[in-house]
């Protein structure tokens, strides 16, 4: 098997937050599917928001591409809410494939195709970090 990492773009391997099944969102309401591009993406109830999900402030959230190490980072926005991955609290988080975040009653789930992850250790997955990566303290 060849494990060297293949030569992908900025951004490829289709990162999307999908509606995790099962979690507290009203039956039918908001997009089963989200792709992120480059960029920030704005997560909240505004009317111009990227992702909007009722009941959350009206930016609520940023998810941040960092072209830098090519990773998607969740970073709240000081909200009442708040936001978890994977069930703790957070500020900022780097986002890593099978991350659970929960804000307000939606729970949505981090995917990106492994070999996309080129830049970072075992692909992304959850535990594919060491304890000196930036967004994992």
């Amino acid at each position: 098997m060849d494990n060297r990492a293949r030569d992908v773009a900025p951004g490829e391997g289709h990162p999307r937050l999908i509606m995790a099944l099962g979690g507290q969102a009203p039956e039918g309401a908001g997009p089963q599917e989200f792709v992120l591009g480059p960029g920030v993406t704005i997560v909240g109830s505004a009317p111009d928001a990227d992702l909007q999900l009722p009941g959350l402030d009206a930016r609520h959230a940023e998810i941040r591409h960092q072209p830098d190490g090519d990773e998607y980072v969740w970073v709240d926005l000081g909200t009442a809410v708040g936001s978890r991955v994977d069930g703790r609290p957070m500020g900022e988080q780097g986002l890593h494939t099978g991350d659970r975040i929960e804000v307000g009653n939606w729970t949505l789930v981090y995917h990106r195709e492994e070999d996309a992850d080129h830049i970072r250790p075992d692909g992304g997955r959850q535990g594919g970090e060491g304890a000196d990566h930036p967004h994992d303290a």
